[in-house]
């Protein structure tokens, strides 16, 4: 998320980086909320100052004095759960835009309408030539019964599929061979929760665009169990959002930067909207394991 001083400061700036991503929010609006909201905020504070000054100099005042204060207070008290009500207002509609402001691009990334707008930097390697059929992995992973993706898609659905015999302990092993290199490299580990709270993905960034793309395993309400859901249940799609929330309200020193994470989870996705598009292979899976790592570090772009 930007920093709104730095939208306050450079709004055409923030506005050319909504344009060039296609994202649909109005800036203007935005600093318009803004302004209420701080305003309101300094009013709110006003009156909290005031209320602490009648409190003092009532202890201090006659009958007479003390009965006038009190008036002013109760005045006080009406105006201050009215402006109070407005800034919950304009603070909830200041969110929701902050969230899909984008970020700024960098200067030399391309723009266009899609994908063939892209540019290749490098090329390494070469590409093989083969004298014979080449095989894709899914015919490779069905004759050496590795992978079966008709029973997967019979007991799990669209996109569901088995892996067995080697393929489980080759699977494993990458797995282990990627938390091993993240060991050696100084990164804590983790395995973390698969089960999130809203929070968590709106601070990582999955929310609000990605919403279609999160199983939402629970609705606010009474359970069987006679507990009460508060808020809604999601399954995350990567363990970058539970890695991000272990470190949430943390103000970190400087001498304590970088902070190196690294998660291995389950991860889910619906993958709402992809149905048709690479479907064959074990690509847009609605359920798959990850080795993810995150850094905390300064923001200065040699050091990330």
């Amino acid at each position: 998320m930007l920093d709104i001083k730095f939208i306050r400061n450079n709004p055409e700036k923030v506005k050319e980086a909504c344009k060039k991503k296609r994202v649909d929010v109005d800036i203007d609006r935005l600093l318009e909320v803004d302004k209420k909201r701080r305003e309101l905020l300094q009013a709110i504070e006003d009156m909290r100052a005031k209320k602490n000054r009648a409190s003092e100099e009532i202890k201090k005042s006659s009958q007479e004095e003390k009965a006038k204060i009190i008036l002013e207070m109760r005045e006080l008290d009406t105006n201050s759960d009215r402006v109070a009500a407005d800034f919950k207002e304009a603070d909830e509609e200041f969110k929701k835009l902050m969230l899909v402001v984008p970020n700024i691009p960098s200067e030399d990334t391309p723009v266009g309408s899609d994908s063939r707008a892209n540019k290749e930097i490098e090329k390494w390697g070469r590409i093989p030539e083969f004298d014979f059929k080449i095989k894709d992995h899914i015919r490779i992973g069905k004759d050496l019964d590795l992978i079966d993706t008709e029973t997967g898609a019979k007991t799990a659905g669209f996109r569901g599929y088995y892996l067995k015999n080697e393929a489980v302990l080759l699977h494993l092993a990458l797995m282990w061979h990627a938390i091993g290199k993240m060991e050696k490299k100084g990164f804590g580990l983790f395995l973390p929760p698969t089960t999130l709270r809203e929070f968590a993905l709106i601070g990582s960034g999955h929310f609000p665009f990605g919403r279609d793309e999160v199983y939402q395993i629970g609705n606010p309400g009474k359970l069987a169990s006679g507990e009460v859901m508060k808020e809604p249940l999601f399954l995350a799609g990567t363990s970058e959002p539970a890695l991000l929330s272990y470190q949430a309200d943390k103000i970190f020193e400087e001498k304590d930067l970088p902070v190196k994470m690294c998660g291995i989870s389950q991860c889910y996705r619906s993958e709402i909207g992809s149905y048709g598009k690479d479907t064959k292979g074990l690509y847009r899976v609605h359920e798959f394991m990850k080795v993810e790592q995150v850094v905390i570090c300064k923001a200065d772009i040699e050091e990330s």
